[in-house]
């Protein structure tokens, strides 16, 4: 089961899907060792991320073996809710995305909400789409 917890203070790095499929895929050791760097605390990821990751699991073809491997790095994260805050920054980050001409998928502007609502970095390697969101602080943890 996994746990979800509203705010957490100490949180600073929103891990996004590409980050936690290299992690628990370990084929960046990069991504390894600066999850190993942080304090639990200090890293999580959203509901949007881990409904990216299940549905992933649905389609696989050994849904067993990647469930579980996913349960066991799911356990171990903070998985932050997407309530109203959030809600309120994608209908920002939306809005201005469209007057700009600059949509990018709408998982990844829910994604973005989360971060920017809780004031989270977004560690992800798809630095070119998350990019043109300004308000967006981003890191990329592949070497």
């Amino acid at each position: 089961m996994m746990k979800s917890h509203r705010s957490v203070i100490l949180v600073k790095y929103l891990l996004d899907t590409n980050t936690i499929i290299y992690a628990i895929n370990k084929t960046h050791k990069s991504v390894l060792e600066r999850i190993a760097k942080c304090d639990i605390c200090e890293i999580a990821t959203c509901s949007i991320v881990a409904s990216e990751l299940c549905f992933g699991v649905a389609k696989s073809t050994y849904k067993t073996q990647n469930e579980i491997a996913l349960d066991k790095m799911l356990n171990n994260l903070v998985i932050l809710d997407f309530g109203l805050k959030e809600a309120k920054a994608y209908g920002a980050i939306r809005a201005k995305q469209e007057q700009n001409r600059q949509l990018i998928g709408n998982m990844d502007m829910l994604i973005a909400a989360v971060a920017i609502a809780n004031d989270l970095i977004l560690v992800t390697n798809n630095e070119k789409d998350f990019s043109r969101i300004a308000e967006l602080k981003l890191e990329n943890w592949i070497l």
